[in-house]
């Protein structure tokens, strides 16, 4: 483990203000934080793979269990599913040795490889001098001899002064498949050390009675084909018939020399290629999913048929991944395949985390200063719009302080960490004032929990997840703005509550002479009793006195309650919004009430 220690100076600047829902107040302040160091441990990353044997035409997984792969990370733990392949030249049709290198990065871009050996095995034909089935032409068990210098694997080979055939009859666990296909392999060492002129033959029979064979091989060895201690190899495919499936199967050696194994294998079935697999990277609209504005270039990835595949989000600069389709890992099909990555913006991130530290500081304030100010307090806040609570002596200090050498994860793609330049929520704020005035702004009844908004200026820098090179990375600027946080003050017992209209009807019924001039005002019939700050009236129709008799007429009476605003705003509502508990007026601050005038 390495340790690495940096001296650093954390400057904070952070201004913010106060929005009540009663009235408006800006306070401004500055605080320079520093601080000594920053340490930073690295630690090594572990990789372990084992060297393998596999058989000749035996299928090779790079990730077999034999194999033992595994990596840690001290930091990280286990990244085994991390590991890649990042070299494999394995050809199990041809017996040799073969390289296979793995690679695993952590998330601190620290990289471990490993690289082994497989072996492709030559198949043993004589274990122990065993004939394994094969046969002279007489019926008995060929003859081998025990001469290890000679012999290709262990201490025993096939040897005949001239030219030989022997012969083995596939049955039951030997037996073949019919229509698939097989590789014969033979090496054959001449003695005169001349490949050229060892011809060599393999007939298949499907009747081991019979006089009918098919010409498996026939050629000559050729320097090309060496392989260990003089033997050459030679090689040939061929296709299992329909009544082929229990063959008697001939070798034939035309000149002096060794026979070192004989395999018969089935071949490994070459790959077919899947359909290929398109990965979108759009921008997250909900109404829309999976389909949105692309924000990059799409990728295709392609394989075989029943191969894995496990795919990772882009980088996208300012954005973070979202939402994503099931599909982001699972097998190659026939059938294409759409996997897709939903981004949302890194600010939207940013701007709520900025809300939540506003909160936090709205009920800082509240909580430790406000409040003692407001107990304080003798007067009330009136029930007019317009009328003020003064709160003197109030002053708060609030801190919250993220060091430079660590971070605040928003999520698992976005986090905000400490700067030398610029502040976020590294805030050391002390504050001072003496007053702050709750003043009302609208002609309603006060509640019980009167709402503070906290408005906070932010410069901020974030890191995103850049899961293709599995890494933090530093956005290229700052996400700047306000943010709004909200905290609720206990006001109960500290605002006085409107009264309703309650009106006495002094007369209802007046004489008018005919043909007069109508001058008469609404107040004459009534007597206010009580109100929220006094009384306007109007008479919603007036007598024709044109005419003789008794004629009634409508009188309505409101105080400021009856709208939000007071006064303001009452000309031009229609007279159907007067109806009792009608929007936008306040049933228990209007009166109507009938007066007959007798003309």
């Amino acid at each position: 483990m390495k340790k690495r220690i940096l001296p650093s100076v954390l400057t904070v600047v952070f201004s913010f203000s106060i929005l009540t829902s009663v009235n408006q107040e800006v306070f401004a302040n500055e605080q320079r934080v520093n601080q000594d160091k920053a340490e930073f441990n690295f630690y090594a990353v572990g990789l372990k793979a084992h060297d393998l044997e596999i058989d000749q035409d035996e299928k090779f997984d790079p990730f077999d269990k034999r194999i033992g792969l595994e990596a840690t990370d001290k930091m990280a733990g286990d990244l085994t599913n991390k590991i890649e392949v990042i070299h494999n030249d394995v050809n199990s049709s041809v017996p040799g040795n073969y390289k296979v290198t793995y690679r695993v990065k952590n998330s601190r871009n620290e990289v471990a490889e490993k690289t082994i050996k497989v072996s492709v095995r030559i198949n043993n034909t004589w274990p122990n001098g065993q004939a394994s089935g094969w046969k002279m032409f007489s019926g008995h068990d060929v003859q081998l001899q025990h001469n290890p210098k000679e012999a290709l694997i262990g201490d025993y080979t096939f040897y005949s002064d001239s030219h030989s055939s022997i012969y083995k009859h596939f049955t039951e666990n030997d037996g073949l498949k019919k229509g698939t296909e097989y590789r014969v392999t033979i090496y054959v060492k001449p003695v005169n050390g001349k490949p050229e002129s060892n011809r060599v033959k393999v007939s298949l029979k499907e009747d081991p009675a019979g006089k009918d064979s098919r010409e498996l091989l026939n050629t000559f060895a050729s320097k090309e084909q060496l392989a260990e201690k003089g033997y050459y190899r030679v090689t040939k495919t061929f296709k299992v018939g329909e009544n082929e499936t229990n063959p008697l199967i001939v070798v034939e050696n035309f000149s002096a020399g060794y026979i070192g194994s004989i395999n018969i294998s089935k071949t490994v079935e070459p790959p077919k290629q899947a359909a290929p697999i398109t990965i979108k990277y759009v921008e997250h609209e909900w109404w829309n999913f999976p389909n949105g504005t692309e924000l990059a270039t799409s990728d295709t990835i392609t394989g075989n048929i029943g191969e894995t595949y496990e795919t990772k989000p882009k980088f996208i600069q300012g954005y973070r991944v979202d939402k994503k389709t099931q599909n982001t890992s699972g097998v190659f099909t026939t059938e294409p395949q759409t996997v897709t990555y939903a981004y949302t913006r890194v600010a939207y991130d940013v701007r709520n985390f900025a809300e939540k530290e506003a909160d936090r500081m709205s009920n800082q304030l509240i909580g430790k200063d406000i409040e003692k100010a407001l107990a304080k307090q003798q007067k009330k806040l009136g029930y007019l719009i317009g009328d003020e609570l003064k709160l003197e002596g109030v002053s708060t200090k609030w801190t919250r302080t993220i060091p430079e050498s660590s971070s605040v994860q928003i999520n698992d793609e976005t986090r905000v960490y400490g700067s030398t330049e610029f502040a976020y929520f590294k805030a050391n704020l002390s504050n001072s004032f003496n007053e702050i005035t709750i003043k009302k702004t609208y002609n309603e009844d006060s509640s019980d929990r009167l709402a503070f908004a906290i408005s906070t200026s932010y410069k901020y820098f974030v890191e995103q997840w850049d899961a293709q090179k599995e890494q933090w990375i530093k956005s290229s600027s700052a996400f700047t703005g306000p943010s709004f946080g909200n905290g609720i003050l206990d006001f109960s017992g500290y605002y006085e509550i409107a009264p309703n209209l309650d009106l006495q009807i002094i007369k209802n019924e007046m004489d008018i002479q005919k043909d007069s001039s109508f001058n008469i005002k609404p107040e004459v019939f009534y007597k206010e009793l009580s109100s929220a700050g006094g009384t306007r009236s109007k008479f919603v129709n007036i007598p024709d006195l044109s005419k003789l008799g008794q004629q009634t007429v409508q009188i309505r009476v409101w105080d400021q309650y009856v709208t939000q605003y007071g006064w303001d705003r009452v000309d031009g509502i229609e007279d159907s919004d007067w109806e009792s508990g009608a929007r936008p007026l306040n049933s228990k601050h209007y009166k109507t009430f009938d007066v007959t005038f007798n003309v």
